[in-house]
């Protein structure tokens, strides 16, 4: 019995051991992957008006965005990688590398080329376009990503199956997006990347987000947040400033999560003009 006993608190230390070196390799491995994002103060210089609510469901996340001003547009991306944790991560790793030599290195600013080139070079990261599955990752990534004019205030959008969402004037536009994802599972036939103009009236508010947050747990039964309860909050939040709807948006997001887990990771992009 006392030797069992000890042997017992060995393992037990060595799992705790261990379990804490995991634990303290995913905390620095979120501290890097924070240092990729835009800073509050570098998204504040480029969209004064503006929020951004990101909430990993672990220590580091799938989702990621990224933004820049080249050529006199300003390029805004929320990306929502395979997965979350420490796979989602590694994918919101390479994604943003991609775009960072895709937009600052090649200058494609067209939100629809960004597109098209990030399919073509995820799927050469991911050895993709190989025959054999063995040898290939076909994790993907759903995104949405729009181009500001900032010379004659429009928009220019276009989605991977994730939609971009437009308030004015207490109405909800929801811009139409290709249902393909980028990189992942090759289908036979891929409809190319289409993107869309829109006029930026003053007092507009567009949203670009992933779909954690309809995706919710919560309530009473627990079932999803879901779209039309998302929709009545962004109408609700029409006519508030930038740090009223990150405040408000959280608020909602806690009072329906309740005690219940967060089901994936979260992000939501706000542009007030």
């Amino acid at each position: 019995i006392w030797k069992s006993k000890k042997e017992k608190e060995g393992l037990n230390k060595e799992l705790t051991y261990k379990n804490n070196k995991i634990l303290d390799s995913i905390s620095y491995a979120g501290k890097i992957q924070s240092a990729v994002l835009p800073t509050d103060e570098y998204i504040k210089s480029l969209l004064p008006n503006s929020f951004v609510l990101y909430s990993p469901k672990d220590k580091v996340s799938g989702d990621f965005y990224w933004m820049t001003r080249v050529d006199g547009k300003i390029i805004v991306a929320a990306v929502d990688c395979t997965g979350h944790g420490v796979p989602g991560a590694f994918m919101s790793m390479i994604g943003n590398v991609l775009i960072n030599t895709i937009v600052l290195e090649r200058k494609i600013t067209s939100p629809k080329q960004i597109l098209e080139a990030l399919n073509v070079d995820l799927r050469v990261a991911l050895n993709q376009n190989q025959a054999d599955d063995v040898f290939s990752c076909q994790d993907g990534m759903d995104l949405s990503i729009c181009s500001i004019n900032e010379q004659n205030n429009t928009l220019t959008y276009a989605g991977a199956m994730n939609p971009l969402y437009k308030v004015f004037d207490g109405e909800i536009s929801v811009l139409d997006v290709n249902k393909r994802g980028v990189g992942g599972a090759r289908y036979p036939k891929e409809v190319p990347f289409q993107e869309f103009d829109i006029k930026l009236e003053k007092g507009s508010t567009v949203y670009l987000l992933t779909d954690g947050y309809m995706d919710q747990f919560g309530g009473e039964k627990p079932e999803k947040y879901n779209l039309k309860r998302f929709k009545e909050l962004l109408l609700i939040n029409d006519k508030e400033n930038s740090e009223t709807q990150l405040s408000n948006f959280n608020k909602s997001l806690d009072n329906w999560k309740g005690d219940q887990g967060q089901t994936d990771d979260i992000l939501i992009i706000g542009i007030n003009f």
